[in-house]
């Protein structure tokens, strides 16, 4: 029964075959001023767009006169809109979509498609299929590489290690923040990359009886109550001010999380709090982070980072203000 269900809903995605016929027309039927389309597809979390920037810099560089459309979830266009170096683009609401898309357009145009293969659609039961030469796979491709060189790998660009920019609005920052803060996400869209609820908030005791400075919690939402005294509620905000908020902290702590790959962004500390994820155990989703500086900014649970002490953490940030990096 349950394999029949599985049968019924793969068939389901062929409804989106005229929707999709629909936009692989307007693609190819426009002329784009004679241009060469090239077509850049990651269909998946904020956090990855925001690590994939770099390749579509280099694809501008590369192409210099090709029109260059991302294809992203609607939830993304916002954090990659201001990118100068793509001209323009479309948002699918599935890897499904996307799969079917990708068939048509890859045999009239240059497709780079930055997703892992075998990347799984819950909605419509469909993996994507797109091999590469390392073999990278869902099962094994942060082993070894960061976001940004799985994505070159998916895309059969030769890999990089640089950090992302972010391409700001002109939108300005509308919060009054104290002149010095430390920056902080709680929330993550998986359990298994969750802080412990209880641990936030003895570092957040820690950072404001210790290091007399404010704590701002950026994210989609909070779980805190604490004292205005000491903490800051900048949940919710659009993704142009959350990264102004970012920049402009002494140090960002978090989770694997989209905020984390903000962070990356700029030239400011961190500290990102990873454990045991997706079978992964020792992995790191940043790019741009030599070894050294890697000991310094990351900190490595051996299990679920819910289960890593405060203490550890509390240590670390202190280490990080004075400039050394971990022991171990």
């Amino acid at each position: 029964m349950n394999s029949l269900r599985r049968k019924l809903v793969k068939l389901k995605s062929v409804e989106l075959i005229p929707a999709v016929l629909t936009k692989a027309w307007a693609i190819l039927s426009t002329k784009k001023h004679g241009k060469k389309i090239i077509l850049v597809s990651l269909v998946q979390h904020i956090g990855d767009n925001v690590a994939a920037e770099p390749l579509t810099a280099f694809l501008r560089a590369e192409h210099p006169t090709a029109y260059i459309i991302r294809v992203v979830s609607p939830l993304c266009k916002k954090v990659i809109a201001n990118n100068p170096h793509q001209d323009e683009f479309i948002t699918l609401r599935s890897i499904s979509e996307w799969i079917y898309l990708k068939a048509i357009l890859k045999q009239f145009i240059k497709v780079y498609d930055l997703h892992v293969h075998r990347t799984f659609c819950p909605e419509y039961r469909l993996f994507l299929s797109n091999p590469n030469k390392e073999n990278l796979n869902i099962s094994n491709y942060l082993n070894t590489y960061n976001l940004l060189q799985v994505f070159c790998i998916n895309a059969a660009i030769p890999p990089m290690d640089v950090k992302p920019t972010f391409h700001f609005s002109s939108e300005q920052r509308s919060s009054p923040l104290p002149a010095k803060y430390i920056a902080i996400q709680t929330t993550s869209n998986g359990f298994e990359r969750t802080w412990h609820l209880g641990h936030w908030k003895t570092l957040i005791n820690f950072i404001w009886e210790r290091l007399g400075m404010k704590v701002v919690e950026v994210g989609s939402g909070t779980q805190l109550n604490l004292s205005p005294e000491m903490y800051i509620n900048a949940c919710e905000l659009s993704f142009n001010e959350t990264a102004q908020i970012i920049s402009h902290a002494e140090i960002f702590i978090g989770i694997d999380s989209a905020f984390a790959h903000f962070a990356n962004c700029f030239h400011i500390k961190k500290l990102i709090l990873l454990g045991h994820y997706a079978g992964f155990v020792h992995y790191n989703p940043l790019s741009g982070m030599p070894q050294e500086l890697q000991k310094k900014e990351l900190i490595w649970h051996d299990g679920l980072v819910a289960n890593l002490p405060a203490e550890t953490v509390k240590e670390r940030l202190l280490s990080l203000l004075n400039g050394k990096a971990a022991s171990s």
